[in-house]
């Protein structure tokens, strides 16, 4: 009997890691990807939370922003396919880590603001 709930336990973990669902926390690292990977300027920029929108440290506009962060991924990054990611979430820290299929994991701080996650840094 407990053979057969391990090996039922092993199926259900495997097709939960095969469905590629990511989880709603990295919902916005996963929209610089693909603003990146399309030169999207607004769904760069919408993926950040007030608090960045609102630095006055940082005199780059969203346009020069992109392209910082696209020269940086791709060096990182031989390609930036959402399908190489995947995520989890450290609700303790709300940290989204972030592991790619061959580069260390990293985290990032996110926050629930109005009614999406956001990136709290970058």
């Amino acid at each position: 009997m407990k053979i057969k709930i391990y090996y039922i336990l092993i199926l259900v973990f495997a097709i939960s890691c095969s469905n590629n669902q990511i989880i709603p926390q990295a919902e916005p690292f996963e929209n610089t990807l693909i603003s990146i990977n399309n030169d999207s300027t607004n769904l760069f920029k919408n993926s950040f939370s007030e608090r960045i929108h609102n630095e006055k440290t940082d005199s780059l506009n969203w346009n020069e922003k992109l392209k910082v962060a696209k020269k940086r991924m791709e060096s990182a990054f031989d390609k930036l396919n959402p399908n190489d990611f995947s995520y989890e979430f450290d609700k303790k820290e709300s940290r989204l880590i972030v592991i790619h299929k061959t580069y260390q994991p990293f985290s990032m701080k996110v926050i629930f603001e109005n009614g999406k996650w956001r990136l709290d840094e970058h």
